[in-house]
């Protein structure tokens, strides 16, 4: 009964309400390159597609509220974003 009604709150936190809320947004997962080690970088030239590794949104960014109207997400790494976007692998 306890986990419904955990289930149930959770659920009812990322309902759409006049206020905004970072919970409509993180639990988003975005898919990452998994880190590379020495042997890895030495294949670069390889065309093989990297590891990726999906992870919810909220363990690698800050999700706050600028104002009523704006939710601001602010990357605890940005290379992590830049790197992904460039190897077009990341999808939000």
């Amino acid at each position: 009964m306890d986990k419904t009604i955990e289930n149930l709150i959770v659920s009812f936190s990322s309902l759409r309400i006049e206020r905004l809320s970072p919970s409509l947004v993180e639990n988003i997962l975005v898919e990452i390159p998994e880190k590379s080690d020495n042997k890895q970088a030495a294949d670069a030239k390889n065309p093989k597609k990297k590891k990726m590794r999906t992870i919810p949104i909220k363990n690698l960014a800050d999700i706050s509220i600028l104002d009523h109207r704006s939710l601001v997400i602010h990357a605890h790494d940005p290379e992590v974003f830049h790197s992904s976007n460039n190897n077009k692998q990341s999808s939000i």
